[in-house]
């Protein structure tokens, strides 16, 4: 016997609601900053060259180094550093068009004259600073426009300040547990309903 279409509703419904609010993958690829390796103890980047990000320089590139350079942040064996004022990194991502979306990243400077980093994603453009060489965990949230967001990162503030950053993370925000659950109660009414028109459905036919 077929399932009734209210059953394949529901099915579908919560695979969505499972796939949508439970899962918190980082949509960001290579956000460690891990691949390629390095030949310590930095090496410049440009154009394609930091595996899955896209790099825009006027010079010589970001600088991907390891710890014989500067400190790297916990976690990997290095971390970023975009060293020419006004140029950029970024990297796209699918998104789900009205998802709220968290980007998290660690901040520190290449020394105590601090760092500026400009953080650009769908209608959301930030500004934060890094304060010397310890790294700071930063987040902030925006809401996706488009099934295809960009997040962009740039050298802001003066020449001699250097931005190091690193664990750069994108994850979808899970729907509140009190949301959630009227959520899936709706997905339940509504597949019930179905499926109780189809049955009545069914019930006139055997009549006539």
């Amino acid at each position: 016997m077929k399932r009734s279409r209210g059953l394949q509703f529901l099915g579908t419904s919560l695979a969505w609601f499972a796939a949508v609010y439970s899962s918190n993958a980082n949509l960001i690829l290579n956000g460690d900053f891990e691949s390629p390796t390095v030949a310590s103890p930095f090496e410049y980047r440009t154009g394609d060259e930091l595996d899955n990000w896209t790099i825009t320089t006027g010079l010589n590139g970001v600088v991907q180094f390891d710890s014989n350079y500067r400190p790297v942040a916990d976690g990997g064996l290095y971390s970023l550093e975009i060293e020419f004022l006004g140029d950029t990194i970024s990297q796209s991502f699918s998104t789900s068009i009205g998802s709220v979306y968290r980007v998290s990243f660690d901040l520190a400077a290449y020394d105590a004259q601090g760092s500026t980093l400009g953080v650009s994603v769908a209608a959301e453009s930030r500004s934060f600073d890094g304060v010397n060489t310890d790294y700071t965990p930063y987040f902030f949230d925006f809401t996706a426009e488009d099934t295809t967001s960009t997040l962009t990162f740039e050298k802001l503030g003066i020449q001699s300040m250097y931005p190091h950053f690193d664990n750069v993370s994108v994850e979808i925000v899970p729907v509140p547990e009190g949301n959630a659950s009227l959520i899936a109660a709706g997905f339940l009414a509504v597949a019930c309903a179905a499926t109780h028109i189809k049955r009545c459905q069914h019930l006139k036919r055997t009549q006539t």
